[in-house]
């Protein structure tokens, strides 16, 4: 199928056929229903799932999650909201934090930072407990011999700046993989360790609360965290990120087998706190809003992780042709939650704020974006456990871009988890992102 505005920068990396693996979370509804086999999203079909437990983190060893604490907000939540809201809902000042408060982490002079066989962090965060150093673990091998499986062979690194800024970098950067990390946005996981630090920040709705697929490569931090596991429909999109390094807490079987049938094809490093020693506990918080990831430690264990490439087109940040309304402050409705994005001219950037305040990490950087996508995203209840949502991250759907205090309004489209998403303007034109940082709200479709 050929998209009015689609660019060879969508298509799936060489090496990787969309006709011949079943990918989409839909193949594996059918399947359910057919009796085959539907262990991770059917792309090892010699495996089966058999889990039918829930996607709470099991304890199975001092780095998994307990199954019992399950972090839900409480009945006072607000009911969310549509999905994005142009007017005010909160009644105090919400200009942007000044005085004491420390500018967004994106918006400092950067470093120039090491090539990537001598990695080192590039902030250091202001609290009381030291990062600790952690040793590379070697990762098992999940690829089985004579399955029935189809091998994907990770792209050559981008050539159009950094994959998910679109700013420039340099090659032994532009060579790291993508790092995708769950992030904990309970109450319990708040603030988190450097989670204005990523270059790309999608999140999601869990059980009645949200969390991150928080995304690093052209910064690296010391630490990140809380890091907790991930649910089926992660899967769908960090597959686009050509082979990247994924650090998750443990799940469920259900969960365990689907990483590992991603990890089997070749399409993710599987760098689970269950076999890998990149991960600690903090003392500062209980478990299970406590687990903390060396960043440096998760890329040297993964030399086998593909160099990162982008989810969305870019541009070289002219002012847009679009068709675009002036925001300053919009509301997004996730599940239990509602966000309020606040544009910021002095520093061109959108702040981020939930529970009426400023939204700020560890290190007191309020968490931000030179780009805020909002995409309607239809959810279902996901084949391994009912209570989880998994969200439809392939076909199409309504997408708002918020760049440079504008919103355009526009659709969204895909049709292979392996493949980046389109952006359509209402005219059927190419909508790109500006360059810099993106935070995506992946809120649910109502009219799906």
């Amino acid at each position: 199928m050929v998209v009015a505005g689609a660019t060879a920068r969508n298509a799936a990396p060489t090496g990787c056929s969309a006709s011949r693996l079943p990918l989409t979370y839909r193949d594996a509804v059918r399947a359910r229903h057919t009796g085959r086999a539907v262990a991770a999203l059917v792309i090892v079909t010699s495996t089966a799932c058999a889990a039918t437990a829930s996607d709470a983190e099991r304890s199975a060893s001092s780095t998994a999650e307990p199954s019992s604490a399950s972090a839900r907000e409480t009945s006072s939540t607000p009911a969310p909201t549509p999905a994005t809201t142009l007017a005010p809902s909160e009644a105090e000042d919400v200009a942007p934090p000044a005085g004491g408060s420390r500018a967004p982490a994106a918006t400092r002079t950067p470093t120039t930072e090491p090539n990537v066989g001598t990695l080192a962090p590039t902030t250091s965060p202001s609290t009381t407990e030291p990062a600790q150093r952690r040793k590379p673990t070697p990762l098992p091998s999940h690829r089985s011999v004579g399955a029935s499986i189809e091998w994907f062979e990770p792209g050559p690194p981008w050539d159009g700046g950094a994959a998910l800024t679109g700013l420039p970098i340099d090659a032994a950067i532009a060579a790291r993989p993508a790092l995708v990390v769950k992030i904990d946005n309970a109450p319990g996981g708040r603030p988190q360790w450097n989670l204005a630090d990523a270059d790309l920040v999608i999140e999601v709705n869990v059980e009645e609360i949200t969390r991150f697929v928080a995304v690093y490569q052209s910064r690296l931090p010391d630490r990140i965290g809380p890091v907790r596991s991930v649910r089926t429909s992660d899967l769908d999109v960090v597959s686009a990120l050509n082979r990247p390094v994924l650090a998750w807490s443990g799940g469920n079987r259900g969960v365990t087998g689907a990483v590992r049938s991603r990890a089997a094809a070749g399409l993710l490093v599987d760098l689970s706190a269950q076999h890998s020693g990149c991960f600690y506990r903090s003392q500062t918080r209980p478990v299970p809003h406590n687990l903390v990831l060396d960043p440096i430690c998760a890329f040297e264990s993964a030399p086998t992780a593909g160099p990162a490439r982008p989810l969305f087109e870019r541009d070289i940040g002219a002012p847009p042709p679009w068709a675009a309304t002036p925001v300053g402050r919009f509301d997004v409705g996730m599940d239990g939650l509602t966000i309020t994005w606040v544009w910021d001219a002095a520093t061109g950037r959108y702040l981020r704020r939930q529970r009426g305040r400023w939204h700020t990490d560890l290190d007191g950087d309020v968490v931000s974006a030179t780009n805020v996508v909002v995409m309607q995203v239809a959810h279902e209840p996901s084949v391994i456990d009912a209570r989880s949502p998994h969200a439809i991250t392939t076909g199409a759907g309504p997408v708002v871009v918020h760049r440079g205090g504008v919103a355009i309004e526009g659709t969204w489209w895909r049709d292979d988890p392996r493949q980046g998403f389109v952006l359509l303007d209402r005219a059927g034109a190419s909508l790109t992102l500006a360059p810099g940082t993106v935070f995506v709200e992946m809120s649910r479709w109502r009219g799906a």
